[in-house]
């Protein structure tokens, strides 16, 4: 346990802690608290990029790559929660038939 504590740089008593968590309330509740902070601070940096992610995928929805410009419109409409109720083929036209998707 030594050399784990030590590869850890933190003391072999704060790893027996964190092994031991359910005998350490307070430690328990400090690891929960900190936890919940990290949470709030990484859903923070996610929400001020999201709006980079859009402008980005709205450039894509606009490239000369056909598939590119495919992927982006695809994922556009899954994160709007638009799935299209009908599978249509590259010349756009409605499958109705199971043996015609294959």
């Amino acid at each position: 346990m030594g050399e784990i504590a030590e590869e850890l740089k933190i003391s072999k008593n704060t790893l027996s802690n964190w092994l031991n968590a359910d005998k350490t309330p307070a430690f328990t509740e400090e690891y929960d608290r900190l936890l919940k902070l990290a949470d709030a601070a990484r859903q923070r940096v996610y929400k001020s990029n999201a709006q980079k992610a859009v402008d980005k995928l709205l450039e894509m929805v606009d490239s000369r790559s056909k598939n590119i410009a495919l992927a982006a419109c695809k994922e556009i409409l899954d994160r709007a929660g638009d799935k299209p109720g009908l599978n249509v083929d590259l010349n756009g036209e409605i499958i109705t038939k199971l043996e015609d998707l294959l």
